[in-house]
């Protein structure tokens, strides 16, 4: 009986223990993606307050998956194609008529969003195709999408000179989610995400 009750007692004791290291595997592979982003990120930046904000950015929207799509069982059905291994080129026949262009915004805009800024929107996703096709790679690249987004933020030229301008990074936050994202309720998050970057990494 005795055997039988510390039997138990031994099985109930690693029932309750957490699966030995999901959690610090989970942790160490964002933390790693973190900085392999803030790296990209500061290739491309004009500072370290917008690589913060770019970096909030990636975080809220996608905690930084570049291969991020919303109802990915449902695009990945879509027409049997796999969006994430296919590479955008210049040899790419699909791109003579437009028809993998256009394939590729209407399938996402059918599931939400894509990448590490989870775009949604026809303008950003037609700009996201057409500039991978010049920057090359793959459309679901992180280095790739680290570069668009610079390109894209630069469109706005009201918008990207307030941002070379930033001294506050949580300001610069800010400004990504009201007039880039689009969303004000996202905004303070936004900004104290991108101080505790800036304060993580800025050097």
């Amino acid at each position: 009986m005795k055997k039988l009750l510390s039997l138990v007692l031994t099985l109930a004791l690693l029932l309750s223990l957490p699966t030995p290291g999901y959690a610090t595997i989970t942790e160490r592979k964002s933390k790693e993606a973190e900085r392999f982003l803030w790296e990209q990120l500061s290739i491309h930046s004009p500072s370290d307050v917008v690589t913060a904000a770019v970096l909030a950015y990636f975080w809220r929207e996608s905690q930084y998956k570049s291969d991020s799509v919303t109802g990915w069982a449902t695009l990945k059905a879509y027409k049997n194609f796999d969006l994430c291994g296919y590479v955008v080129s210049k040899t790419d026949k699909g791109l003579e008529d437009g028809s993998s262009r256009q394939w590729f915004i209407e399938a996402v805009r059918s599931c939400g969003g894509f990448g590490l800024g989870q775009w949604y929107a026809a303008s950003y996703l037609e700009d996201l195709y057409d500039f991978t096709r010049v920057y090359g790679g793959s459309i679901a690249d992180a280095e790739t999408q680290c570069a668009f987004v610079f390109h894209s933020l630069e469109q706005d030229k009201a918008l990207w000179k307030r941002l070379k301008r930033c001294k506050d990074p949580a300001k610069a936050g800010r400004l990504i989610a009201i007039y880039y994202d689009g969303s004000e309720d996202g905004a303070p998050y936004m900004g104290r995400k991108a101080k505790q970057l800036y304060n993580r990494y800025h050097e």
